[in-house]
């Protein structure tokens, strides 16, 4: 019998099992360089063992150099920057032409990164970053400000684009690589390691080959572990000792050293204790990386996502959590779950609304205007991975095709506008088309037309409420076809693409019956007319009173909608100051009796939103987090909506 508690496995050892689809994605990164990678994951899940296994099948086709800084543990910036420099040199050494001088002090990293990048008889070299918690927090941010720097000038310094660059760690990769302010958070590229699936443990206990567990325990193992690689095993040995599975795990729960002691310790220096209480007794908090101490915790291990609420990674850690914090078992419940509570916060005891919203919903004069953040809400089936970009995305995309399309200086320029400190999105994508010519359009085509097959059903919940805000038109500036996708009617969906004369006459005649899409800035399915640079807005916004526009009647219908309306904007970041010059021209023209208009905001998000919208007549709706916090709220402002068919009469 052999398992496996101490230390990383070696790379070719039977009992590395199940991380395949990990193994795919880091390959991924290493033959495309199209971000900074990170494995990230609590205590002894397998994060070095995941990167050891992947640095040795990739040998046969790219260096990679693999750094552990434990051996200078406290290291000031100079210092790390020094021993990074070293390994480098040491490990790639006979893969380098010639060995280049290594950095003076932390400014010289990058040059010597571009410098051993020059020198390398390989088209591509690999980096992997481990045991980054013995750096100090000061030097652990000015290393991830150092690889977002050199990743940023990959499309200007060609050495530095033959780098891939993977971290791997958990709480300690907060400040450096996953928080919202973290230097790395924009360019990176995760994998969340979670416990092993039941038949990786099946695998596990074969090669264990341990006779008093078969392959056909794996089940039994798994409900007390979760699949966690260390506990799994420990579990293991102290079943085979005792023969008991519930022995084994008492036994774990009074002894074990190695894992539960470390992980209820950072809980509590994390400041955790009364997140991870709630979350023990089984609260229904919503799951979500956007709010920080659920990230936190995930990252120390102990939460996972279960049907989008925080669950206890397994139940070990839930049962050494109520022995410490004397937390009293969860009763056992049937049914929904009880009143939502906030993410970290008090419980949330009402749904209040400005009393003009709910009465625009009430007399079916809400329109809903969606933005790209309810496409963003869309998952792949297939790996849970975003299934649309974002606007800068997709102009980073297009900047990564021109590169591909050998017009370095466009794809540099792109990047450029686009690296500012406010993005010039508008003159990147006439970049970005200018450049490509008649490449833009069977790009966008590749970018906003996915599979409609790999869409997780679950993740177009955001855009059925949508729907059920009761208005049988939805306006959108989106290309896609989410909106149709989520549509509790589609049979009779009707999509006008800009501009619908005989359905905008309806629309003005307060004739409208069947449910609507309004995709004001064009479809993908008609790529030749979406508005999506300068040159397309002209043709829909006026850009002065002289200016003759294409569109006459769709923006006369859409400043009748926001004259007589009330919008309210969802997943729209109201930063298209074309389109707010709308807003604008409506208020003034009707003295400010036109609306009025809401958006749905983010708390976190308010000030920053409020700062963009300072002059538009657009009043802001709070709510705690995306995911269900969001759709809760929706759910509640939906409840005033009067029953039996929906729509603006």
């Amino acid at each position: 019998m052999i398992f496996h508690l101490h230390g990383p496995l070696d790379p070719g050892s039977p009992l590395f099992v199940g991380r395949e689809q990990d193994l795919a994605r880091i390959e991924g990164w290493l033959r495309h360089g199209d971000a900074v990678g990170a494995v990230l994951g609590g205590r002894q899940l397998g994060k070095t063992s995941v990167l050891l296994r992947a640095r040795e099948r990739a040998r046969p086709w790219q260096p990679i150099a693999f750094v552990d800084f434990q051996a200078v543990a406290g290291a000031d910036p100079a210092a790390c920057a020094r021993h990074l420099a070293d390994q480098i040199a040491d490990q790639l050494g006979g893969t380098l032409a010639t060995a280049p001088p290594l950095p003076g002090g932390a400014g010289g990293l990058q040059a010597f990164l571009r410098a051993a990048a020059g020198a390398a008889k390989a088209p591509r070299i690999g980096l992997f970053l481990d045991e980054l918690g013995v750096l100090p927090e000061e030097t652990r941010r000015w290393l991830g400000s150092a690889l977002r720097a050199s990743f940023n000038l990959r499309l200007v310094n060609r050495e530095l684009g033959r780098w891939t660059f993977v971290l791997a760690g958990g709480i300690e990769l907060c400040d450096m690589a996953v928080h919202r302010n973290s230097p790395l958070r924009n360019v990176l590229d995760e994998i969340y390691l979670g416990g092993l699936s039941e038949a990786a443990v099946a695998a596990l206990l074969a090669a264990a080959e341990a006779p008093s567990l078969p392959a056909s325990r794996a089940a039994e193992l798994c409900a007390f572990t979760a699949g966690q690689p260390y506990l799994t095993q420990a579990l293991a040995e102290e079943v085979a000792r005792s023969g008991s599975l519930t022995e084994g795990a008492a036994t774990l729960l009074r002894a074990e050293a190695h894992n539960l002691p470390h992980v209820l310790h950072a809980i509590d220096r994390e400041g955790l204790e009364p997140v991870f209480r709630q979350i023990v007794a089984e609260e229904p908090i919503p799951f979500t990386r956007l709010d920080d101490d659920i990230a936190r915790l995930e990252l120390i291990g102990v939460v996972r996502d279960e049907a989008g609420l925080c669950r206890p990674s397994n139940a070990l850690y839930a049962a050494a959590a109520r022995r410490r914090y004397r937390i009293s078992a969860p009763a056992p419940t049937h049914g929904r779950p009880g009143p939502m509570v906030r993410v970290g916060a008090a419980v949330e005891t009402s749904m209040t609304f400005p009393r003009s919203l709910a009465e625009a919903v009430r007399n079916r004069r809400l329109v809903p205007f969606v933005g790209a953040g309810v496409a963003m809400a869309v998952r792949r089936a297939s790996d849970g991975s975003c299934l649309f970009p974002s606007w800068p995305a997709l102009l980073a995309a297009a900047a990564v095709r021109l590169d591909e399309e050998g017009r370095k200086k466009d794809a540099a320029l792109v990047n450029a506008l686009l690296s500012l400190d406010a993005p010039r999105l508008l003159e990147a994508a006439e970049e970005a088309k200018r450049a490509l010519g008649p490449t833009w359009n069977r790009f966008l085509v590749e970018q906003l037309s996915p599979d409609a097959t790999d869409v997780e059903p679950a993740s177009l919940e955001l855009a059925r409420l949508v729907w059920g805000l009761g208005s049988q038109l939805v306006i959108t500036t989106n290309y896609d076809a989410v909106l149709r996708w989520a549509c509790p009617d589609p049979g009779n969906l009707r999509e006008w693409i800009i501009e619908s004369p005989s359905g905008l006459v309806e629309l003005s005649q307060g004739a409208l019956q069947r449910p609507t899409v309004w995709h004001l800035h064009g479809a993908i399915q008609h790529v030749d007319d979406i508005i999506l640079t300068p040159d397309g807005y002209t043709t829909l916004y006026p850009s002065s009173p002289a200016v003759e526009v294409r569109y006459t009647a769709a923006l006369e219908s859409l400043r009748t909608q926001m004259a007589g309306r009330t919008l309210l904007f969802i997943g729209v970041s109201l930063e298209d100051r074309v389109f707010g010059d709308q807003l604008r021209w409506v208020s003034h023209a009707f003295r400010g009796a036109a609306g009025p208009h809401f958006a749905l905001v983010r708390r976190e998000d308010r000030k920053a939103f409020e700062q963009r919208a300072a002059a538009l007549p657009v009043e802001v709706v709070e709510f705690e987090a995306f995911g269900e916090p969001l759709h809760a709220r929706l759910r509640a402002l939906a409840a005033a909506a009067p029953a039996g068919g929906a729509g603006p009469r």
